[in-house]
């Protein structure tokens, strides 16, 4: 999921990678109905992911210089990080989006 700016169209398709993006005007046309609900819905998922990043930039280690020690084992400390983050109380209830 990125932003309308990320132009990774082509990157994602050699990796197999499923890209999700809002929709964006193209010269001055409007979008359509099914872009702009599409648009919504992801607006709506970004939401829910920036609240799950500020609970993972809330770990101490994470807000300054990350120390030269540290740099070997930095992907098991975010691993750990992120599976903390998964195990806190869910950002809503299940009750909270209805598709």
């Amino acid at each position: 999921m990125v932003d309308k700016g990320f132009r990774i169209d082509e990157e994602c398709t050699e990796a197999d990678v499923t890209l999700i993006q809002p929709a964006f005007k193209e010269r001055g046309k409007q979008i359509g109905y099914d872009d702009c609900e599409s648009s919504r819905k992801i607006a709506a998922a970004r939401v829910n992911i920036e609240r799950v990043m500020e609970r993972i930039k809330n770990f101490k280690i994470l807000n300054d210089e990350i120390q030269w020690h540290y740099l070997g084992s930095m992907n098991n400390i975010l691993i750990t990080i992120c599976g903390i983050v998964n195990l806190l109380s869910p950002i809503y209830s299940k009750d909270a989006f209805h598709y």
